[in-house]
């Protein structure tokens, strides 16, 4: 699998770490997300503040699916990175 560019993970860490308002606020209380498959989905502001990497997952038939991770990292492993 290819990975995203190490300027792109470091500023996902960043946000996914620091939260500034600007990067869920504008969004709807959520940030976006995008894998390195094709995959897009979004985490929300209560979740990520309270250490919770909850992924809704965006699906084509408009069913919602969740992937949960345990910290930045595995998220980032797992291929997410900010959209």
């Amino acid at each position: 699998m290819s990975r995203w560019s190490e300027n792109l993970i470091e500023t996902t860490r960043n946000i996914l770490y620091d939260m500034p308002a600007e990067s869920f606020s504008s969004n709807g209380g959520c940030c976006h997300l995008k894998n390195i498959d094709g995959r897009f989905g979004f985490i929300k502001f209560e979740d990520a503040i309270n250490d919770n990497y909850t992924i809704h997952v965006s699906d084509p038939e408009n069913r919602e699916k969740i992937e949960n991770y345990d910290s930045i990292n595995t998220l980032i492993g797992a291929g997410w990175a900010v959209d």
